[in-house]
């Protein structure tokens, strides 16, 4: 118990200094990237030398960090840390499901006494327990809802059985449970070898076989056959996406019209802007009181245009780079928000379902 509670207090007190370093030290986008990086090794030695929970140290500090990244980040920040995560995530996850295959075989050898038809037999046998109880808590949590509703106002009164069984199924295990059992220590601080330490791997590694290959590969064919539909929210997904522009257009032009009216009737750029989200504000209205927020076009007929306009801008600029006339690093300049207004055309539209 200690071990967990000082493991999580460790990762928030480290998470702190982090914070204080992010908000009010002088720092740029490079380096708040490189402190994003450093952080969660940080959290997990410290926590692992005072012999707490290097991965609960990890996983409270990461969470207290994230919940306020939009704090401590500027716009640079969160776009660099953010293309820098993925590529990493990506490649690390490679990597342990690659440490997986190599350490496999010495787990196996280091099984002792225990033969592998008997260690394969509690593999199954846990990730067994693993899904009924998962299946379980889910369905069990959607009876609640229904009782509970009868005394207090819930989202949904009904939720089904269908989508509790979905989100049941949907348990697979990964990189998160390896690193748990990879953090079991070799030795006890008496020094003896941590009893069964191999077998837990080895029950681990299976745990991740059934769950990421069997659920994983089923659970297309099972949300097919169980026909289930979106029970998230009670509006389309197209009508919340058109709220949501239409109330962050709202917002832009409260800042615009309020505290800084005088400055946009001085500045064309401030004009532009503002009368670009007015536009958009009677655009999605416009939408939302025909009951119909569809546009007239697919995505994919969208983002072929979208390509089409910025590769044209992309020819211009590279024109203009070789007839020497524009300096270069404006030509840099303009390559790089071409690449933000792309992103962002790609982003706004990656969520649309035809």
């Amino acid at each position: 118990f200690i071990v967990i509670v000082m493991g999580i207090a460790c990762g928030i007190a480290i998470a702190l200094v982090f914070y204080a370093i992010h908000r009010w030290l002088p720092v740029t986008a490079n380096i708040n990237t490189l402190l994003t990086l450093i952080a969660p090794y940080l959290m997990y030695i410290v926590a692992e030398h005072l012999h707490f929970s290097g991965v609960l140290s990890v996983v409270s500090g990461g969470l207290f960090l994230s919940i306020r990244s939009h704090r401590i980040f500027d716009h640079t920040t969160r776009l660099r840390t953010e293309n820098v995560w993925s590529a990493l995530s990506f490649g690390l996850n490679g990597i342990v499901f690659m440490l997986i295959g190599l350490e496999l075989p010495v787990i196996i050898a280091g099984l002792g006494e225990i033969s592998k038809f008997e260690a394969i037999k509690y593999g199954l046998i846990v990730t067994g327990v693993l899904i009924v109880v998962r299946l379980l808590s889910t369905l069990g949590a959607s009876a609640f809802t229904v009782v509970a509703s009868r005394f207090i106002t819930t989202a949904d009164n009904r939720p089904g059985w269908r989508g509790p069984l979905i989100f049941g199924w949907a348990g697979m295990r990964g990189v998160v449970s390896l690193a748990a059992a990879l953090s079991i220590p070799v030795y006890l601080s008496n020094g003896e070898a941590f009893p069964e330490r191999n077998l837990i791997l080895f029950i681990t590694f299976i745990v991740i076989l059934i769950t990421l290959v069997f659920q994983g590969l089923t659970l297309p064919a099972l949300v097919k056959w169980l026909k289930v539909e979106d029970r998230d929210a009670t509006i389309p997904r197209e009508r919340q996406d058109t709220i949501v522009q239409k109330k962050l257009s709202m917002a832009a032009l409260k800042v615009l019209d309020g505290k800084y009216a005088d400055a946009v009737t001085k500045d064309e750029i401030l004009q532009s802007i503002k009368l670009k989200h007015s536009g958009n504000v009677r655009l999605f209205e416009g939408r939302l009181a025909e009951h119909s927020v569809e546009r007239k076009i697919t995505d994919e007929e969208y983002r072929k245009i979208i390509a089409e306009v910025v590769m044209a801008q992309r020819e211009l600029l590279h024109q203009l780079n070789r007839k020497q006339e524009i300096d270069d690093e404006l030509i840099r300049k303009y390559n790089a928000i071409l690449d933000l207004e792309e992103e962002n055309f790609s982003v706004r539209f990656s969520g649309h379902h035809e």
